[in-house]
């Protein structure tokens, strides 16, 4: 039959085989913890650079289009101060031919009446 002391012992080494297999797994439990953070951490850093890359490219067409449109309105500013000149001229000119049908009504009016007066 096994002593008093041999049962301790034995006891005792059990208790220290449990405590290394529960270190063991501890270690191994945060060197998994460790990786899969690291993991994580990378794949979010990636898919932060990427959305910061799509950022940049948004921002810079949205400063690209903002500069167009201005060019467009400015040209389009233009066109339609060119227009209304040339509306203003047509106008100007239908003016024009009406005042010398006014003035060629005129004048054939006193054509016939210098025409009458000298026949008469």
């Amino acid at each position: 039959m096994a002593s008093l002391q041999d049962i301790a012992r034995e006891q005792q080494r059990l208790r220290a085989a449990q405590r290394e297999k529960t270190e063991a797994a501890r270690k191994s439990a945060l060197t998994a913890a460790a990786q899969l953070s690291s993991s994580l951490h990378s794949s979010v850093r990636r898919e932060v650079d990427r959305v910061e890359a799509n950022q940049q490219a948004i921002d810079e067409q949205a400063r690209q289009l903002l500069s167009e449109s201005e060019t467009f309105s400015s040209e389009t500013g233009r066109w339609l101060q060119a227009f209304d000149e040339l509306h203003q001229a047509m106008s100007q000119l239908a003016n024009l031919d009406s005042w010398a049908e006014s003035v060629e009504a005129r004048l054939e009016s006193v054509t016939e009446n210098l025409e009458t007066l000298t026949g008469a």
